[in-house]
């Protein structure tokens, strides 16, 4: 009895030795002599193009245009416009204003005119209508820058006594009863009278004393003077100071006198 089982041991351990031997048979066919697939590469597709033609779409003709019916529009008929008449209006001529040259020996001899200033009042302002001689000789003589009557009267001190000779040359021989009468002043120290209806540019006095007028006795003048000549208030306003030339600034304001009617 012991002896049948040592075979049934050796027979069980022979059965498991054939199973290994058979397994490691099974595992090299597996390896060495099965062919390992070999993987397949898959080209794309090769994409065809189209055969056919692309035909472009046709272009539309554009719509034929309408012509309006015609309608026809009686003529009317023509009438003849005359053009206004225009009357060419005439402008008035304004005939230039000639300013006359001035004079030799106008109001004083040509050589003393060098001596003219513009006479300013004290405090410096303008004073329209004046000029004034800084130095006049003894014997000069004073000449009409218009026709006109002489008039002649001293200038008093507070004690009463004469200081400067006025000479006023007017329009009116009823001078001072027309007071509106055009009137030129000639003032000096002492002035003599020798023509008392002098025509325009003749000598009507000389002067006798050429001392300086005291500064006390007018304060519309800033500067040594021995003759004066000036315009009354209202004619004075009609000259242009804007005119530095004494003689051409005086000239100027006579001009001014005469023209006025």
């Amino acid at each position: 009895m012991k002896k049948w089982k040592n075979n049934s041991e050796k027979e069980e351990k022979g059965i498991w030795i054939l199973l290994g031997i058979m397994a490691i048979l099974i595992i090299a066919w597996f390896i060495f002599i099965v062919p390992s697939p070999v993987p397949t590469i898959v080209e794309p597709p090769v994409l065809e193009e189209p055969t056919e033609e692309i035909v472009p779409p046709a272009k539309e003709e554009p719509p034929t245009p309408v012509e309006p019916p015609v309608v026809e529009v009686p003529e009317t008929p023509t009438v003849p416009v005359e053009p206004p008449v225009v009357t060419p209006v005439e402008e008035p001529v304004v005939e230039p204003v000639l300013t006359p040259e001035i004079p030799s020996n106008f109001i004083v001899p040509d050589e003393v005119w060098q001596n003219a200033f513009l006479i300013n009042r004290v405090d410096g302002t303008p004073h329209k209508g004046f000029i004034g001689f800084s130095d006049i000789p003894i014997g000069t003589r004073l000449y009409a820058p218009m026709d006109g009557y002489i008039h002649y009267l001293r200038t008093l001190n507070e004690r009463n006594e004469a200081v400067d000779s006025v000479a006023i040359l007017t329009q009116s021989a009823t001078y001072p009863s027309d007071a509106d009468s055009r009137k030129i002043y000639f003032l000096a120290r002492e002035i003599k009278i020798i023509n008392t209806e002098p025509k325009k540019g003749e000598a009507f006095a000389t002067i006798l004393n050429n001392s300086e007028m005291s500064p006390d006795q007018y304060g519309w003048y800033n500067r040594k003077t021995l003759l004066a000549v000036f315009v009354d208030e209202a004619w004075s306003k009609l000259s242009d100071r804007n005119i530095e030339d004494p003689l051409t600034y005086f000239w100027s304001v006579i001009q001014a006198i005469i023209s006025v009617k």
